[in-house]
């Protein structure tokens, strides 16, 4: 957003030939180099633009939008380059891990990555599951159309607007060619920035676009044409956002979905939650199907079972910053981790408003069943339709029967760190 409005002004100070607009431009840079670290090539792009553009054109507007920009921006990144001359060890820590040449083949993995990139807008996209559905192209192929006929009307008619546009499009492609990491490129989130003169690009061929429909159609016509294609393309997206996205079965692999979808359904309510099985922390998915495509890209997140623990407490809602990383696991607030065998004869009278959940198993869905026959049992699925938990709620009791603690039928069984004694 902070590179988008940058150019944005920098457009405005351009037209308007008002170097305010430039100081404001320098200003929301280097606010944005607080947020990431991609942000610094974003900022080096509109940099070197500017040079450039005082180099061509040589004019003092030119300088004096030049020496703006530097102004806001150096007032707004000087705590940080502070920082940075404190600590000058942690300014590329991220940089070298990631950096392309680390490699004695850097040059042929450089080269890999410029065609890899180029062909992501159109052919095949980013494939890690994160970023992506994995090998989805980055632009649909309406918007792909009409942004090759927007980067041709830039290239044969270079002037102030279309050099922003292709200089800040092309050096920020620099962070995901100069840098390698497992998946392989293109790099989608590291030349994330690239969308915004890709889609001002996009607006350029639009124009064309219109202005030649406009020579065999009437004016109304060209609007419902225009019309029809914004709709096709907002539809189209939609579908990819929203319709193929939920089918991106890598994607639970590598993000270790299953202590989210945990707390989250602790979290729907206050009852007191029983966990039940040191299984329930076992990954669905040790590995990679086979044959699967992109399987090398998407690799497991497996987290070691206290990790997972702790990510369901945090998701759940119910861990107590007033207390210590050990407090909160001894036990958390009226969650209780316990074995199968814990479970009394009678637990249905004695628990009574409380949740459980497990892996599916039939033998304590009989059992629930069995002491409980309210009890109201449902599953939780993933995206391929596979039970990954069962949950049991048992329902309220005449008040007669209630228990003053709602963990009191298991006082006696649960440890101080929620396992069974």
């Amino acid at each position: 957003m902070t590179f988008a409005l940058a150019i944005g002004l920098l457009l405005v100070a351009l037209k308007r030939a008002r170097s305010v607009y430039a100081y404001l431009s320098g200003i929301v840079a280097g606010v944005s180099l607080y947020s990431y670290l991609g942000a610094r090539v974003c900022v080096l792009s509109l940099i070197v633009y500017l040079f450039m553009e005082g180099s061509i054109r040589r004019e003092r507007t030119i300088l004096r939008h030049g020496i703006a920009f530097a102004t806001g921006l150096s007032l707004v990144v000087l705590p940080l380059l502070c920082y940075y001359v404190a600590h000058p060890k942690v300014y590329a820590v991220r940089s070298d891990e990631l950096s392309v040449f680390n490699s004695a083949d850097w040059a042929a993995i450089v080269a890999g990555n410029i065609w890899r990139h180029a062909l992501m807008f159109f052919i095949r996209g980013g494939v890690y599951a994160r970023d992506n559905y994995p090998g989805l192209p980055m632009l649909d192929p309406l918007t792909a159309f009409v942004f090759v006929g927007g980067l041709v009307a830039a290239l044969r008619r270079i002037r102030g607007t279309e050099r922003l546009l292709l200089t800040t499009l092309l050096i920020n492609f620099t962070g995901g060619l100069f840098s390698i990491s497992q998946e392989g490129a293109p790099y989608v989130y590291r030349t994330a920035a690239v969308i915004i003169p890709v889609f001002a690009i996009v607006g350029l061929g639009l124009q064309q676009v219109l202005a030649q429909t406009a020579k065999f159609l009437t004016s109304g016509q060209s609007k419902v044409a225009a019309w029809s294609a914004l709709l096709i393309v907002i539809a189209l997206n939609f579908y990819l956002y929203f319709g193929l996205e939920p089918k991106n079965t890598a994607a639970m692999r590598v993000m270790a979905y299953e202590p989210h979808m945990l707390g989250l359904e602790i979290a729907q309510d206050d009852l007191p939650v029983f966990v039940i099985g040191r299984d329930i922390f076992d990954p669905l998915e040790a590995r990679a199907p086979v044959g699967k495509e992109y399987a090398a890209a998407n690799p497991p997140l497996i987290l070691p079972p206290e990790i997972r623990k702790l990510a369901t407490i945090t998701f759940s809602g119910r861990y107590d910053l007033a207390r210590t990383l050990t407090q909160n696991f001894q036990p958390p607030r009226r969650i209780y981790f316990v074995e199968p065998q814990a479970l009394a004869s009678d637990v249905g009278p004695k628990l009574r408003p409380v949740k459980m959940i497990f892996r599916p198993n039939r033998e304590i869905e009989a059992a629930l069943r069995t002491n409980d026959p309210q009890a109201r049992i449902r599953e939780i699925q993933n995206i391929r339709g596979e039970t990954i938990f069962t949950i049991a709620t048992l329902g309220n009791p005449p008040l007669s029967h209630r228990p003053q603690s709602a963990s009191q039928g298991y006082a006696a069984r649960v440890s101080d760190d929620g396992n069974d004694t």
